[in-house]
């Protein structure tokens, strides 16, 4: 995990300006240029209610402050595409990247949201969201594979309920892109 003069290529946030998509490189993440890449995010479930002023507030702020990811819920909380195609268009001008929850009780909204959005390249990864006690594994790993179907490019992985893992979701093997 090392890189040269005494830097850990893993943890070396500064190198990436938003625009590339990210990959992983063995332990690692990095853009598709292989620059190393430390997601620092912060967490804005339903960024999309936020006016076009405060959204654009809170998304400088978070980028004064060190953050190079904001999570959000794409489908679950409502929202619409007009909402979340200003949320991607303010992370891009702040050379952000969006982590996106889906979940997994709304099937088709949310393979509709990946393929809407899958050509951003400022998305950094799809979170299948619904190991709780509402949702079956069988729905998660439906969605998973839906994901992967429609989106071969970004990484994926699963929000585990309590002191769950995605261990059980290998066959879907969710950091591959």
């Amino acid at each position: 995990l090392t890189g040269g003069a005494g830097k850990n290529a893993c943890f070396d946030r500064g190198q990436t300006d938003g625009t590339e998509r990210i990959t992983t490189s063995g332990k690692c993440f990095s853009t598709v240029s292989n620059k190393p890449f430390f997601p620092v995010a912060d967490t804005a479930w339903q960024i999309f209610r936020l006016s076009p002023g405060d959204l654009d507030s809170y998304i400088k702020t978070r980028k004064s402050q060190g953050f190079n990811v904001i999570k959000f819920v794409g489908v679950g909380f409502g929202g619409t595409f007009e909402q979340y195609d200003l949320v991607f268009k303010k992370l891009e001008e702040n050379k952000m990247y969006a982590e996106v929850m889906l979940d997994s009780s709304q099937y088709d909204k949310s393979i509709s949201f990946v393929n809407r959005y899958k050509n951003k390249s400022n998305l950094f990864l799809w979170v299948v969201w619904g190991l709780d006690n509402r949702r079956t594994e069988a729905e998660v790993v439906a969605l998973m594979k839906g994901v992967k179907a429609n989106d071969s490019t970004h990484l994926i992985t699963a929000h585990p309920k309590g002191k769950s893992s995605t261990s059980s979701l290998s066959s879907v093997n969710p950091l591959s892109p």
